[in-house]
């Protein structure tokens, strides 16, 4: 019987990769009030993408909202229905700016049903009557 080395490094590759983008985001959110987006309470201190870099989302400003260390944290890894809650507050934070990227990103069917699914969040017709007819 033989042995296989496997590597054991699992610290997972950073998420961020354009911090010019990171740090204009985070310093025009502390010039405005400083708070996450999903509770009001705490400090925003952790870049959230809305389309998920696994997702293929970029790090771009339109993607990008802030979240207290503890929204963040439930969002991607706390209870059910936790996160829930966590992702209401989120969709109602999404300003239309986001909704457009997601829109673009994902084509308006695909990415009303990612807003839908991930945020709790209808995408008004209006928008995505525009939308259709700007991607065309």
């Amino acid at each position: 019987m033989s042995v296989v080395e496997v590597e054991t490094d699992f610290k997972p590759p950073a998420r961020i990769v354009d911090r010019y983008v990171l740090t204009q985001v985070m310093n025009r959110h502390k010039a405005s009030d400083g708070r996450c987006v999903a509770c009001r309470k705490g400090y925003a201190q952790d870049p959230h993408h809305v389309v998920f870099k696994s997702a293929g989302g970029d790090d771009v400003e339109d993607n990008i909202v802030p979240l207290c260390v503890f929204c963040h944290g439930t969002f991607h890894h706390g209870l059910p229905e936790d996160r829930e809650a966590v992702a209401e507050n989120i969709g109602r934070a999404l300003k239309e700016r986001h909704i457009r990227y997601v829109l673009r990103k994902l084509g308006v069917g695909a990415g009303d049903d990612y807003l839908r699914r991930r945020y709790h969040l209808s995408v008004p017709a209006k928008l995505t009557k525009q939308m259709r007819r700007e991607l065309m």
